[in-house]
């Protein structure tokens, strides 16, 4: 467990005997962290304007690159070929983390790039603003493909299901904007019933519930199953619908149904 926070240092702890060791390197508060796939090496960028390689192995690190901006978020392609950046200053930097190369691949002047995160094939790069806007660019290409709206503050994480079929951004505005990723066009989900600032959100490892962290200090779950869903609202309701609730609420196109069957066991 790899921990940044303000400091200089990276706080490293071997989970399986809570032993901890601190990684320095940095000369000011370091902004992000990510590991390589399958490895103890992991990438961080820091307000000092560099990005350092470390391994929470043996506790090395040494400077990658000096950065043109300061990386307020990081992440890097399943491929370990790539890293993406996004930037106070609005630009989303890219870096070939085999040549040592950077490139700029966008910029939108003044408007700081708060999350942002490759899907899991890799083949999207998804990056969030200050402002609450959600961009879909080609990573091949590095052309924009969706700008998605909804959320009225920074966005401030987005994350993939594991099974690459969602993709859940959180924001400060308290919402929480859940899309098929095959769906992007359409309409999302909205999740607004938190009480504060999300600053995380990440599916568990089966892609069943969605969690996210908050700044009252909450952390909330989620399924994303519509079968776990509906039978974690079945324990909570006293009744089935009638029939005419269901007409109302449900609409006269899907035919009436009793959908929880644990309510007419009950009833039996």
């Amino acid at each position: 467990l790899a921990i940044a926070s303000d400091s200089s240092y990276i706080q490293v702890t071997e989970v399986s005997s809570n032993t901890a060791k601190e990684i320095a390197g940095h000369t000011s508060f370091v902004n992000d962290i990510k590991f390589l796939p399958n490895s103890t090496k992991f990438y961080s960028s820091s307000n000092d304007f560099t990005l350092r390689i470390n391994d929470a192995a043996d506790g090395s690190s040494s400077e990658f690159i000096n950065t043109t901006f300061e990386l307020k978020k990081i992440d890097i392609h399943p491929s370990a070929k790539w890293l993406v950046g996004g930037t106070i200053e609005g630009e989303l930097m890219l870096y070939d983390l085999e040549l040592e190369e950077e490139i700029k691949i966008y910029s939108n002047s003044g408007i700081p790039i708060q999350s942002v995160a490759f899907n899991n094939d890799g083949k999207l790069i998804v990056f969030g603003d200050e402002k609450g806007v959600v961009r879909v660019m080609g990573t091949d290409n590095k052309m924009i493909i969706h700008e998605l709206s909804g959320h009225k503050g920074r966005v401030s994480s987005i994350s993939f299901s594991p099974d690459g079929k969602l993709m859940a951004t959180g924001s400060f505005d308290g919402v929480i904007q859940l899309w098929p990723l095959d769906e992007l066009d359409e309409l999302p989900i909205r999740i607004t019933d938190n009480d504060a600032y999300v600053w995380e959100v990440d599916f568990t490892p089966d892609s069943q519930y969605m969690i996210s962290a908050c700044a009252d200090g909450e952390v909330r779950k989620w399924p994303t199953n519509s079968d776990i869903f509906s039978k974690e609202m079945c324990k909570l309701i006293k009744r089935n619908m009638n029939e005419d609730e269901w007409k109302t609420y449900i609409g006269d196109d899907i035919p009436y149904r009793s959908t929880c069957v644990n309510l007419l066991l009950d009833d039996y």
